[in-house]
């Protein structure tokens, strides 16, 4: 029997993460700080998901400033949903349900 079970992550399963990991816990993430972290330009990195994120800015759930993101008051019980922009595995089947309704 197997003593041991774990996944293997790709270097973008963990820089995702990361991110998750900051916007889930802490409302706000330091792009200037991932960037060094990984050795990667997040803001190229992730430009796609954060051009996505214009809807959510332009409805004041979170501010894209240069270098950072934060999540705002009110774009804090839409975390999930703002998380989600993030999540590649979601884009790979849209059409199937992962998780439950957010709203």
């Amino acid at each position: 029997l197997p003593v041991f079970r774990g996944f293997l992550l790709s270097r973008d399963d963990e820089i995702r993460r990361e991110l998750l990991l900051e916007l889930f816990c802490n409302f706000r993430l330091d792009l200037d700080a991932l960037s060094e972290r990984f050795g990667i330009d997040a803001p190229a990195y992730f430009a796609k998901e954060l051009e996505q994120l214009g809807e959510m800015e332009k409805d004041g759930l979170v501010e894209i400033r240069p270098g950072l993101l934060v999540v705002t008051d009110t774009g804090r019980f839409f975390i999930r949903n703002v998380c989600m922009t993030f999540d590649r595995y979601l884009e790979k089947n849209p059409q199937s349900r992962v998780y439950s309704k957010t709203i």
